[in-house]
Formats: C-alpha cells, sequence, structure tokens
C-alpha cells in the first residue's frame, strides 16, 4: 500500500495531529507565516527615488507561501494584511494601516502566497510543463504571426528552426 507523500513543508508537521491537535497546529502555522513576514519586513532599504523600500517581506511572502501551502499560505497574508491595518506596526519600516504607498504590495501578497502555494502543493514538474508549453507556443506564435509576414528578421533568427 503506497503512502501519501505531503505536499508541502507544513503537511509534514500536521499530518500526524488529529482533531483539535490538528486545528492548533494549523493556527500556530498560519500565525507564524503572518510573524515571519512580519519580521522580514523590518529588514528594509530605503530607496531615494521611490517612497517603496526594498525588504525581505516579498521573499519571505514566497517562502511562506511555499511552505505553507495555497490555503494557509492566504491565510497567514490575509492575517498579516487585517493585523497591519488593524495597528500591529510589522509593515515595511514599522509602518501599519493602509494609507501608505506600498499597501497595494500587501494586497499582492495574499495573492502571490495562494499561486506559490498552489504550486509547491503540485511540485515542480508543474512549473516545467507550464513553461515548456508555454514557451514553445510562444516561440511558434511569434515565428508564425509576427515575423513570416514581414519577411523575417532579416538576420540569424531567419535560419532558426521552428
Amino acid at each position: 500500500m503506497a503512502v501519501a507523500q505531503p505536499a508541502v513543508l507544513a503537511d509534514v508537521w500536521t499530518d500526524r495531529a488529529e482533531g483539535a491537535q490538528s486545528l492548533a497546529r494549523q493556527a500556530i502555522l498560519v500565525i507564524g507565516g503572518a510573524a515571519f513576514v512580519g519580521l522580514a519586513a523590518q529588514v528594509a532599504i530605503p530607496l531615494p527615488f521611490t517612497p517603496v523600500p526594498l525588504t525581505l517581506q516579498t521573499f519571505a511572502v514566497l517562502l511562506a507561501g511555499a511552505a505553507l501551502g495555497s490555503l494557509r499560505g492566504v491565510m497567514a497574508m490575509s492575517l498579516y494584511a487585517v493585523a497591519g491595518i488593524a495597528g500591529v506596526p510589522w509593515f515595511a519600516e514599522g509602518s501599519s494601516g493602509f494609507a501608505m504607498p506600498s499597501f497595494g504590495y500587501i494586497l499582492g501578497f495574499i495573492v502571490a502566497a495562494g499561486i506559490v502555494g498552489r504550486i509547491a502543493e503540485h511540485g515542480a514538474c508543474i512549473l516545467t510543463r507550464a513553461s515548456t508549453a508555454s514557451g514553445g507556443r510562444l516561440h511558434s506564435d511569434l515565428r508564425q504571426n509576427a515575423l513570416a509576414p514581414r519577411g523575417g528578421l532579416g538576420g540569424p533568427l531567419d535560419n532558426f528552426p521552428s
């Protein structure tokens, strides 16, 4: 009989628990994911040409999404956003609230964690299939629709095999 493999890292810890213990572990993971992003946001490098600083926040969001999976990742980033709006000073440079130039990033973190979590749940093979399929199709469409009607680029790419 085959044993089901955990989809993401968080499943290794939560699969061994049952009932209330499992729910408590899920909550700890979600709160921990939000706190991890909040801590990473405090590492900020101000840039003179934009009001949005460079932080480790984006890295933390992607890592949390990959480690937690799509549902827990979305829940963690939603908690991060709601707690920040409520006044927890854990956005970049210790800010909070939603009246700041980088709040759009905060909302995007929810979507990003969900997408990265979904990809992690399906493994790296989904990325390979998607990039191969879209890349091959894009190359074919480009050659047929953009270059062919104009006689090509008139250079070495004209002889590149399709």
